[in-house]
């Protein structure tokens, strides 16, 4: 590895210390691609926002991810920036990543510090508010770079993140009771011990095409290529045939297992009914994430067969609940991990086809199908992970 060294002024939280970015480095992998010409500015004005541009030359390095380490020599303190406003990119190129220090919880004053950018084959570390997993590659990429957004990024969630990436976003632990009672064997509580990610969206038709091919769908002819969610989908063709939770593994070849190999998210899996019904109420108890409770409430959040024309939708059309989930009430039906039975699986949200309101509520019926059963055309899923990774 070699170091250079490049002087940058910085001054964090309008403070008048200096914090200066003193060192570069380049890592390189025999042949392959390197990185180099590494410097580092906070904006003006000063608000705790870091710039960092880097140059990658060489073979093609998408199998590999981007690790940015920042050392603070006066105290020996080395960090790993985990909140990024761009993705950072591992083409061939020069390139400008975003680093929000303030996303990361710190406040960095030092006249002594350097920054290394490097390819690395690790597993990447998710911390931001978003985790974006980048399918541009497709199905024969070695890796699918992921990164943390500590925001929004400016222009909203354009149909890029729909169809060529897909967003997560981060949900801290906590609890809910006295929840509205619905139908049977319903929760008048939902906890969940530790933070996890969540799919802001449905898994659409152009994003499973990206990850699979086109391979897990039991209609081929109803492979989506757009916007709206991907359905004709198994249990067992997203996860395999383990019993959840006797053995959190996958199958290797599963739609899971395969998202699981190539970004390096070994805790990626469908979400549990606590952290589904969690993230759809974002705070709320009442039947709908808006707080309503009619069906005029439902139609400004989500599709079901009183306003969708008995077909999907594009995702994200409707409103955002309160932790920015689209689609969390109808459109498609979204696996769970958990057995309904020793032969079923749940399902939770109520989709484009379901005739009662009430079963697409916050805490609203659940449905269950056999883990072979991809014959459903409004059967879908989206994604959860821990958040320790």
């Amino acid at each position: 590895m070699n170091l250079k060294t490049k002087g940058t002024e910085m001054k964090t939280e309008m403070k008048t210390k200096l914090f200066a970015l003193l060192a570069a480095a380049v890592c390189s992998f025999g042949q392959a691609a390197t990185v180099s010409d590494v410097a580092a500015r906070q904006r003006w004005p000063w608000n705790g926002k870091v710039d960092i541009d880097y140059t990658i030359t060489g073979d093609d390095a998408s199998d590999k991810v981007i690790a940015v380490q920042v050392t603070d020599h006066n105290t020996g303190t080395v960090y790993t920036p985990k909140s990024f406003q761009a993705i950072p990119s591992t083409g061939a190129g020069t390139h400008r990543i975003t680093w929000d220090t303030a996303a990361d919880g710190l406040n960095l004053i030092s006249t002594n510090v350097s920054v290394t950018v490097a390819l690395t084959n690790g597993a990447p570390l998710i911390n931001g508010l978003y985790c974006v997993i980048d399918l541009s590659g497709g199905p024969t990429a070695a890796r699918w770079p992921v990164t943390s957004l500590s925001a929004v990024p400016e222009g909203g969630w354009t149909d890029e993140y729909k169809t060529k990436k897909l967003v997560l976003r981060r949900v801290e632990a906590g609890s809910l009771s006295g929840l509205t009672p619905g139908d049977t064997d319903e929760f008048t509580s939902v906890r969940v011990d530790k933070p996890y990610y969540i799919g802001v969206f449905e898994v659409t038709g152009a994003q499973f095409l990206l990850m699979t091919g086109g391979e897990g769908v039991s209609k081929t002819n109803y492979l989506h290529q757009d916007t709206r969610p991907q359905g004709y989908l198994s249990y067992n063709s997203l996860r395999g045939k383990a019993k959840y939770p006797d053995t959190p593994t996958v199958d290797a070849n599963s739609v899971i297992g395969i998202l699981r190999t190539k970004t390096g998210l070994e805790t990626l899996d469908l979400p549990t009914e606590y952290q589904w019904e969690y993230a759809c109420r974002a705070g709320t108890t009442s039947d709908y994430n808006n707080g309503g409770s009619t069906e005029d409430d439902l139609k400004k959040l989500g599709w079901y067969a009183g306003n969708s024309g008995n077909e999907s939708h594009p995702v994200g059309e409707k409103i955002a609940n309160a932790w920015g989930l689209y689609d969390m009430h109808g459109n498609v039906w979204e696996w769970c991990l958990e057995w309904g039975t020793s032969f079923a699986r749940r399902l939770r949200s109520g989709s484009y086809s379901t005739s009662q309101a009430s079963y697409c509520r916050s805490g609203g019926m659940r449905n269950f199908f056999t883990p072979s059963n991809g014959n459903r055309a409004d059967i879908g899923f989206r994604l959860s992970c821990s958040a320790g990774q």
